[in-house]
């Protein structure tokens, strides 16, 4: 995956960091690269999705850009039969930074609050 546009048009260098934090419409994504999988938080207004809360294999992250969706292969089930999923239209990209804990507890909008505005 190569440098997309991020918060205001400029390009995000993923090389940056490992864990990123993806927002869009509906929910927070945390995404390890160097681990290779992503999280999924729902907000308010997103539906619940099989395995929320839980890290999930990634094959690919085949689009990560603001302004459309997040297009993620992911291995759900572990037996390397692929599910692509499409987000809601990406709002936001920000790098994490390597202190940041993994959330596990607490109401999804909380979750990655440092992250950059809701």
């Amino acid at each position: 995956m190569g440098p997309t546009p991020g918060p205001g048009g400029e390009a995000c260098d993923f090389t940056a960091s490992t864990r990123w934090c993806v927002r869009t419409e509906s929910s927070r994504y945390l995404l390890d690269l160097a681990e290779r999988y992503i999280v999924r938080f729902p907000g308010s207004t997103g539906s619940q999705l099989r395995r929320d809360l839980n890290p999930i294999p990634f094959v690919e992250i085949a689009c990560c850009e603001v302004g459309t969706p997040l297009v993620l292969v992911l291995d759900l089930r572990g037996d390397g039969c692929l599910t692509i999923r499409e987000t809601t239209r990406v709002l936001s990209i920000h790098p994490l930074a390597p202190e940041e804990e993994e959330p596990t507890t607490g109401p999804a909008e909380d979750r990655l609050s440092e992250t950059g505005p809701d």
